[in-house]
């Protein structure tokens, strides 16, 4: 519920100078501290700042991942309690390499075994033992890092001009990656 305050602040003004449109994003956790932010920095009928939206946005797309995970892997006994979080760094990466091949033009050419991002998590944690040791070792020291972007668990091909099979992925650092590339 919004306070009285903030409802008074939604407005938008025009200033003589310029045309420059600005309104006040209405989250109180917002950066911009109530003040006056171009309306270009707004989504179209919101009153909610486009930092904010993805903020948003970023916190539903986590609690459908951690749900999914809860659900199919931990409830099937495939991962343990401590270790849902490394589970929630897989599917994103899982669902990268998959979505990739289907979207990116640096993948065209690159084929994935699975179409489910599940189903490939499955075979990575079950399959291949080492591969899970080290994306959780991995995970313990991005999470540990304060998520830092270079210390993120990745999947990489160990074959560039291979495709995503079992026997083609390795988990390497961002940073590790990046070079690789």
């Amino acid at each position: 519920m919004l306070s009285e305050n903030m409802k008074r602040m939604i407005y938008m003004r025009k200033t003589k100078a310029s045309s420059v449109r600005e309104k006040v994003c209405v989250n109180e956790g917002c950066k911009s501290g109530g003040k006056l932010i171009p309306v270009q920095r707004f989504r179209k009928g919101r009153h909610v700042c486009r930092a904010c939206c993805s903020k948003q946005s970023i916190q539903t797309n986590d609690r459908r991942i951690n749900r999914i995970v809860e659900e199919r892997l931990l409830a099937s006994e495939i991962i343990q309690q401590d270790e849902i979080q490394f589970a929630n760094l897989l599917y994103r990466s899982c669902e990268r390499a998959i979505k990739s091949r289907k979207y990116s033009k640096n993948y065209v050419n690159v084929t994935c075994d699975w179409t489910d991002v599940v189903a490939m998590m499955t075979d990575l944690i079950c399959e291949k033992e080492q591969f899970w040791n080290e994306w959780s070792k991995q995970s313990t020291t991005y999470l540990g890092s304060d998520k830092q972007l270079s210390t993120r668990p990745t999947l990489d091909r160990i074959d560039e001009r291979g495709h995503y099979t079992l026997s083609n992925i390795q988990m390497l650092s961002y940073g590790e990656n990046s070079k690789k590339a």
